[in-house]
């Protein structure tokens, strides 16, 4: 995802990119500007307050867990910088972007877990039991405007459109 960012712009202006993944996860080592930190992004209490000049969270925040998770999500995502983006899938928007698969999240609970225990979908394969099927389901959860708004009360909320459609919603505050 980084990478669409030239290394050479990166380092002629000194920045620094720190990378927060989930303990247990894969870390690669720091490299060029790169830096990582193993850590629930829910809970990042050893972090300062406005460690960072910008906070970066792009189509995260629907996998952090229940709503309180998302609210510690979204308190340390503005807690730990003077600016951030928060990028999140509109809950409205017709094609669900996990699954590729239109409408589905619509669903009730009992019929999407039926449907990824009986079918392959989007990207996902068939689930092999219901414990795999119910960790698909409960993998992202998507929000509307409205929620975003209460999670970044201080935020422009920007709308991401396709096809006139309001796709995702971007909360984004600057420090001047």
């Amino acid at each position: 995802y980084w990478n669409i960012v030239p290394a050479q712009y990166l380092s002629d202006r000194n920045v620094t990119i720190t990378i927060v993944n989930l303990p247990g996860s894969d870390m690669p080592a720091d490299h060029g500007p790169f830096r990582f930190i193993e850590a629930d992004a829910c809970e990042l209490t050893d972090i300062p307050d406005n460690s960072f000049d910008i906070s970066h969270s792009n189509s995260v925040l629907e996998h952090v867990g229940d709503w309180d998770r998302m609210v510690r999500f979204a308190y340390h995502l503005r807690r730990i910088s003077t600016s951030y983006f928060c990028q999140t899938p509109n809950y409205w928007f017709p094609l669900e972007p996990h699954f590729m698969t239109p409408l589905i999240h619509w669903f009730p609970r009992p019929v999407r877990l039926w449907l990824f225990m009986h079918i392959s979908l989007g990207h996902w394969r068939k689930a092999t039991s219901v414990d795999q099927a119910m960790r698909t389901v409960d993998s992202a959860r998507l929000l509307n405007k409205q929620m975003l708004r209460t999670l970044f009360p201080e935020a422009t909320i920007i709308t991401e459109r396709l096809f006139l459609l309001p796709k995702s919603f971007i909360a984004i505050r600057t420090h001047h």
